[in-house]
């Protein structure tokens, strides 16, 4: 009996992801999901990466994630930089943990979102790195910002580069596209994931809202007293207090829920951001104070008309916001928010490129 030939796989990946929020994991999945039909990908995460990330795929092994501590939604420097230090023996732990699975089997190439652990062991061992994240637009691009924050960016761009060293090639993943500062960098329009994309968006009465940060006591009494139907998801509660509903998250209903709403309301979360303007829908986004990261994010949206940015929410915003959803939407409309093949597309041309390389030593 005749056996049908194994495809020989094109390079043994690892792919390191940023274990905080649900933002990179959510963007590498699709892009995961890609590589894998050629190439053998082993995935390297914590946090809330890995308990979603081990649902999908099977070759997910678990390492220490930085973490950031929040606190009356403001991000504590003071208290986030003690506990990451408290978890180096963690880290260092991870970095081992990797060292000893290469000595089964080299990766040809590491891909990082926004990972430290997997960067730098490609760093010290000469193994090509590819960055993929959105974090690079604050250091490789022409940002616009005002000189009030000129300090968070600096100390931002200071983590950044702390985080990720010396890749090969910067894939910055985003919605909106300044000047590029740095020769080995690009911009790419959003990675959306499949579930999305097969999403038929409509427009029915209800907010979406996704709180990452957990400390903002200013935003339920103001869903509240706005009258507006909401479903709101992060607060880990499954009750309904009046026009608010609280929902535990699961993939399907989130999907359904995003699918079908008029607006979002959220932090200043990448992803999340992307996925709603995918969809054409408008979104209000309240950053978490001291994050220079979702400032951006949120300000680029006002700046663009594809909905509002406030540095907090009240109910006079909320009605405001939902009252201007048409000009929103038209915006909306002539964009074309995703580079899923696009960057599909780079990363085979520099995939077989580092291989040809190899093969020709």
């Amino acid at each position: 009996m005749q056996r049908t030939a194994q495809k020989k796989k094109m390079a043994v990946i690892y792919y390191g992801i940023q274990g905080e929020g649900m933002g990179h994991s959510t963007r590498s999945k699709p892009i995961i999901e890609y590589l894998k039909k050629n190439n053998e990908v082993i995935i390297f995460c914590g946090g809330r990466a890995y308990q979603y990330l081990s649902q999908h795929f099977d070759d997910v092994q678990k390492i220490t994630s930085p973490h950031i501590f929040y606190t009356k939604n403001k991000t504590s420097t003071f208290r986030t930089i003690l506990l990451n230090a408290l978890k180096m023996p963690h880290f260092f732990a991870s970095y081992f943990k990797i060292a000893g699975m290469i000595k089964n089997k080299k990766p040809d190439v590491i891909i990082t979102d926004f990972e430290p652990v997997t960067n730098y062991y490609g760093l010290f061992n000469k193994i090509p790195t590819i960055s993929i994240d959105n974090q690079h637009t604050i250091s490789s691009s022409d940002i616009e910002y005002p000189d009030s924050k000129k300090v968070q960016k600096d100390e931002t761009e200071l983590v950044i580069k702390l985080m990720i060293w010396k890749a090969r090639k910067y894939f910055m993943i985003n919605f909106f596209f300044p000047k590029v500062l740095r020769e080995n960098s690009y911009f790419v329009k959003p990675i959306i994931r499949n579930e999305v994309q097969k999403l038929k968006p409509s427009k029915k009465n209800f907010v979406l809202v996704y709180q990452t940060a957990f400390t903002d006591t200013h935003l339920v009494p103001a869903l509240i007293a706005s009258g507006e139907k909401m479903v709101v998801y992060g607060y880990h509660a499954d009750i309904k207090n009046s026009n608010v509903k609280f929902a535990q998250f699961n993939e399907k209903g989130f999907f359904n829920d995003l699918k079908n709403c008029k607006a979002v309301i959220t932090n200043g979360g990448q992803s999340l951001i992307c996925e709603a303007l995918y969809l054409k829908k408008p979104v209000l986004s309240i950053p978490v104070k001291n994050q220079f990261e979702q400032y951006i994010n949120a300000s680029y949206i006002d700046k663009m008309g594809f909905g509002e940015f406030h540095d907090e929410i009240n109910e006079e915003i909320i009605k405001s916001f939902l009252s201007r959803l048409n000009v929103y939407e038209k915006n909306l409309k002539k964009q074309r928010m995703i580079g899923n093949n696009d960057l599909f597309k780079k990363l085979d041309k520099i995939i077989s490129e580092l291989i040809s390389k190899k093969n020709k030593r």
